[in-house]
């Protein structure tokens, strides 16, 4: 089976409420899963147009994961779980979504402590981890789901091929997140390009640094298509 043909749309939806919100969450299954991130972190306060747009997206299918930076391990675990207990409270979102990761092993105690913090306080909530590169296979232990790719559009195509413990693994534990494509075009030749480096979920966009999430890409509704008309995944349990 071509593994391109399990893909599902997962956005990195660092933008506020409204069109984008609602685009992503739109009829026909437009997106599998979105991480909210109000002010690098849940903020200070509820703030309640996000609360709209992430029950909108819930109501619609869509797993929503509050963004919390961990600033490679170097951030106090305290402070990475009480952003993680913000958006539990205020947003009741699916699951919390590490950025910064570390990716070398001696790194992976620093998130499995956090792993097992976090599913202490609520076991329900799920986690996906960035270190944005292929990590040591330990971190799959501490993550439902981790980002092995972040980059752009030339770098995608100079990946190499998986390692072997990823290809044992289900495509739907693996996420990568391609930006700087320049168009529909070039969104297809990562399409093509995804299953051979073992990927479930994607997003893919023509925003650049210093920050492609701020919009979806202007050729989302070709991106949706594509991807919507693949089978959806469920979500992974490791």
């Amino acid at each position: 089976m071509n593994r391109s043909s399990q893909l599902a749309i997962a956005v990195p939806a660092y933008f506020a409420p409204g069109n984008g919100w609602n685009r992503l969450a739109g009829r026909g299954g437009a997106a599998a899963l979105a991480v909210v991130n109000p002010n690098s972190g849940p903020g200070a306060a509820v703030e309640p147009a996000y609360a709209q747009a992430i029950r909108r997206a819930q109501a619609h299918g869509v797993r929503v994961f509050g963004y919390v930076h961990t600033s490679y391990g170097a951030r106090p675990q305290a402070a990475v779980l009480a952003e993680a207990e913000g958006y539990r409270d205020w947003y009741a979102v699916d699951g919390i979504f590490f950025d910064e990761a570390r990716s070398d092993r001696a790194g992976q105690p620093y998130y499995a402590a956090l792993r097992r913090a976090l599913k202490a306080r609520d076991s329900a909530l799920l986690i996906a981890l960035n270190p944005g590169t292929r990590p040591d296979e330990r971190y799959m232990d501490v993550a439902e789901v981790v980002v092995t790719f972040e980059g752009d559009f030339a770098s995608y195509l100079r990946e190499p091929t998986p390692p072997a413990w990823m290809q044992r693994l289900a495509p739907s534990r693996f996420w990568q997140i391609v930006y700087g494509v320049p168009d529909a075009a070039a969104l297809q030749q990562v399409l093509a390009s995804a299953g051979e480096g073992h990927a479930g979920y994607i997003y893919i966009t023509d925003g650049t640094l210093p920050n492609p999430y701020g919009a979806l890409p202007s050729y989302w509704t070709e991106e949706r298509r594509a991807v919507a008309a693949t089978p959806s995944l469920a979500w992974p349990h490791p």
